[in-house]
């Protein structure tokens, strides 16, 4: 019977040797992943920390450029009132001449009337 007990001591001692070792080349194996993990986490870490770095100055670059076009906006706007106040001067510059024209074109007729009645008068 000490024979018996014996051989199933040996089957128990080889089970405990082999579930130990496979135990122990698991652990080698997640240890390594852990590490590889651990590498993995401080590399998405740096990535992640240049893309918020980006990010952020994409974002200023965004508010600067958007406080730039309302600066254009507004000198646009300023520009678009200086023309529109110089075509309304030019309108009224351009009616004052014509009114001047026609006044010298009356004027000249006038001249040409006296003209010719002096001519009239001298000649008779």
């Amino acid at each position: 019977m000490l024979v018996a007990k014996k051989g199933k001591m040996d089957q128990w001692i080889d089970w405990m040797q082999r579930t130990v070792s496979e135990y122990y080349v698991y652990s080698q194996i997640l240890y390594k992943q852990a590490k590889d993990v651990e590498v993995l986490k401080d590399f998405f870490s740096q990535k992640l920390q240049k893309t918020k770095y980006k990010l952020e100055m994409v974002t200023n670059e965004k508010e600067d450029l958007l406080a730039k076009q309302e600066a254009e906006d507004g000198i646009k706007e300023y520009l678009a009132k200086k023309m529109q106040e110089l075509n309304m001067k030019n309108v009224e510059k351009t009616h004052e001449l014509v009114l001047v024209k026609q006044h010298l074109s009356e004027a000249n007729l006038e001249i040409k009337e006296i003209k010719d009645d002096y001519e009239k008068k001298i000649h008779n």
